[in-house]
């Protein structure tokens, strides 16, 4: 569901025409976010017992190297080809992953990844109740906002320190 929304919210960034529909659907693509966790448990749920390690720091691995990758090369193409077109590869690349999810996911039976039908499902109310859930929540944000925040102002920074550099994003990304 998290791919699906990204497809969506992705590609229509790259076609909004004013400020308040990036933000609005930079808040869509926040709120549908959290897969990283779900692919953590799904790591930890499939992998052989003796891979699990192994498996999840991969799943890191390929997360950290995207972190690393991604603004360099976003910025070289918003150089090249403009901003607009970021956001539509981003849509794209989502749609791949999506479509090798769909085709190589299969449930293994008898993993705590197949369906089990002997556990309840739990009630909103009850993951509302979770012990230290609110104070969980706020840390996060927090930490999200300022990592967020200040990879906004690194290109208004660059612009600052080399007024006259017409390749900003490439050397902001």
């Amino acid at each position: 569901r998290s791919l699906g929304g990204f497809i969506i919210t992705y590609t229509a960034i790259g076609l909004v025409t004013d400020i308040w529909q990036v933000l609005a659907l930079r808040v869509a693509t926040g709120v549908i976010a959290g897969y990283l966790p779900t692919m953590v448990a799904l790591m930890v749920a499939t992998a052989p017992r003796d891979r699990t390690g192994p498996a999840v720091g991969m799943l890191q691995a390929a997360q950290f190297l995207a972190l690393a990758a991604g603004p360099a090369i976003g910025g070289v193409m918003a150089d090249r080809f403009g901003l607009r077109i970021n956001f539509y590869i981003a849509g794209v690349l989502c749609a791949v992953s999506l479509g090798l999810l769909l085709w190589g996911y299969r449930d293994i039976p008898g993993s705590a990844a197949a369906p089990n039908q002997k556990r309840p499902r739990p009630s909103f109310k009850d993951v509302l109740t979770l012990p230290n859930l609110a104070v969980a929540m706020l840390v996060l944000g927090m930490l999200q906002f300022v990592d967020r925040s200040v990879m906004l102002m690194v290109p208004i920074y660059v612009a600052v320190l080399d007024p006259s550099n017409q390749n900003i994003a490439s050397l902001a990304g």
